[in-house]
């Protein structure tokens, strides 16, 4: 942790320490006081401490075979999501989803399932990293 970092923390802390005397220190998100669930040795104040994120959404294409009035993707593109793409997504996820033992990873876009050969793929690479980290 560098030096500008640590005095930030300290700063921080303080005024947290400072607050939580006067107020209490109640984290309506968790009900409860004390160290973060999350992360119990972080030396981050755990209101300040994001949980690991839980799903992952993947965008696959804009494109679509339907051209429905009121669709929200005015102007869809046939761009299509890469392997390369989706592989670093879910390398990325399985990392920031921290000690989350279910994660889960949903196929969005104009219609997902015209990338179904990019969909096949990404699946299994998908579950053989989650069970790596003994994830599901």
């Amino acid at each position: 942790m560098g030096i500008a970092r640590e005095a930030v923390m300290a700063e921080v802390s303080a005024l947290t320490d400072e607050s939580r005397d006067q107020r209490g220190a109640f984290v309506p998100s968790h009900n409860r006081v004390g160290p973060s669930p999350h992360y119990p040795s972080s030396p981050t104040p755990h209101w300040l401490t994001a949980p690991p994120i839980r799903y992952l959404e993947l965008d696959v294409t804009e494109d679509c075979v339907l051209r429905c009035s009121y669709c929200f993707r005015r102007n869809k593109q046939p761009h299509r999501m890469s392997w390369e793409t989706a592989k670093a997504a879910v390398d990325w996820f399985m990392e920031a989803s921290g000690h989350e033992k279910r994660v889960s990873i949903y196929f969005f876009g104009g219609e997902p399932l015209m990338c179904f050969d990019l969909i096949k793929q990404v699946v299994p690479y998908a579950e053989r990293e989650a069970a790596k980290r003994g994830k599901r």
